[in-house]
């Protein structure tokens, strides 16, 4: 294999760890529905932009050159009509463009660096995530006994009102 198809693979390879991330799912399951073909669209919209041939894209998917064809023709209606394909789009162009100019000069012991600073902040953002997920069951638990107030308040209180409910309540709870 010369240099050339590496690069054209690890290129490849990149793009779909990106879009498995942004996705949330696996590029290479085959699957209908439609947050798969979402994703399948992105990575043939995005190598088809880098100069690849409707033959390499679909090798690199395992999918023939005529539904490569056929699902970029809809691509341009898809990024101009469908809000949630433009918005993970975006993302995977954007993190997709940034990762060759943040790796390309890289050592080997530069990137291993970067790979252990990512992990450690995956885990920091996990155990925030979950405190954040702790807080919100506490709060839903203290919210539930006070549903029906909230309700009530919601229902029945105007904009232009809630100083002045918020004075009555206070002064209630103060024993005035």
């Amino acid at each position: 294999m010369n240099k050339i198809e590496t690069y054209k693979k690890t290129k490849a390879a990149t793009l779909k760890n990106i879009i498995n991330s942004v996705y949330e799912l696996d590029l290479m399951e085959k699957c209908r529905r439609r947050e798969y073909t979402d994703a399948r669209l992105t990575f043939m919209s995005i190598m088809y932009d880098e100069g690849y041939g409707y033959s390499d894209i679909g090798r690199m998917i395992d999918k023939n050159h005529a539904t490569i064809i056929h699902c970029l023709k809809s691509s341009d209606w898809m990024l101009k009509n469908e809000k949630s394909f433009i918005s993970k789009y975006h993302i995977v162009k954007e993190v997709y463009n940034s990762s060759d100019k943040l790796l390309e000069h890289k050592s080997n012991l530069q990137l291993k660096n970067l790979v252990i600073l990512a992990n450690n902040q995956i885990k920091m953002l996990n155990l925030d995530n979950a405190r954040l997920k702790d807080e919100c069951k506490a709060f839903r638990e203290r919210e539930g006994k006070f549903s029906s107030l909230f309700e009530l308040i919601d229902e029945r209180t105007k904009e232009k009102d809630i100083p002045v409910i918020y004075r009555k309540l206070n002064t209630i709870y103060n024993g005035l």
